[in-house]
């Protein structure tokens, strides 16, 4: 009897200790399998992304400019051979997730397109940020949509990102009448998502930040 107990317990162990090594060899399996997945999403998201951004444009390999701040990725634009502009990636913490994305600006530096990478906003609202409108009825009123593209990220084309664009209260931009959006074009602004404030505000923050700081640092466009 005096055995049996230690040889119990050493069983025990050992069937404890397999589960263990067992289990860590299913979790590294699985990390690997899913960490080339997402790899492999990302490359494809990026390469959508820049596609939409300069379809017409020739583009650079990917470039990293260090910053004290950060490292950001960015790719060169081309146009007959001629310096057109940038895509900078970025990112800027929403309401409940990381935003990231790729601003594309020309040479002096205006955006000409917005692309949402990943987000994970809260759905129906902060993840309208990267929603096409489609034609429904909304504040009594139908709306024509006359764009599949993103509306919430269309207004920044043609803004500063080197000032900081100010997100506005108001009705949604695709609501609204164009002498408004004009007025709200040149005062460097934005309106936000309804119901969404904090991820609207943080893509207008990320893209001013990003954009600012790049510029900073570049060798050829900094002050």
């Amino acid at each position: 009897m005096s055995t049996e107990k230690p040889t119990n317990a050493l069983r025990i162990i050992l069937t404890l200790a397999g589960i263990c090594l067992l289990a860590g060899f299913a979790l590294g399996t699985a990390y690997i399998v899913t960490r080339e997945q997402i790899a492999y999403q990302e490359e494809k998201e990026k390469q959508k992304a820049l596609l939409e951004l300069f379809e017409d444009k020739e583009l650079s390999e990917d470039k990293f400019l260090e910053t004290p701040e950060k490292d950001i990725p960015y790719w060169e634009a081309y146009e007959n051979d001629e310096m057109y502009g940038y895509a900078i990636k970025g990112e800027e913490y929403g309401y409940s997730s990381t935003i990231s994305f790729i601003a594309g600006v020309d040479t002096d530096m205006i955006i000409q397109g917005v692309v949402i990478l990943s987000q994970n906003e809260t759905p129906g609202l902060g993840s309208r940020i990267a929603e096409a409108p489609v034609s429904r009825y909304i504040f009594g009123k139908t709306i024509d949509v006359e764009t599949k593209s993103p509306w919430f990220l269309e207004q920044f084309v043609g803004l500063s990102p080197l000032d900081p664009i100010n997100v506005e209260q108001m009705p949604e931009w695709h609501t609204l009448e164009e002498e408004e959006r004009q007025r709200i074009r040149e005062e460097n602004s934005v309106t936000t998502v309804t119901g969404a404030t904090i991820s609207s505000e943080a893509v207008a923050d990320g893209i001013h930040e990003t954009v600012k700081l790049f510029k900073s640092h570049h060798p050829e466009k900094g002050e």
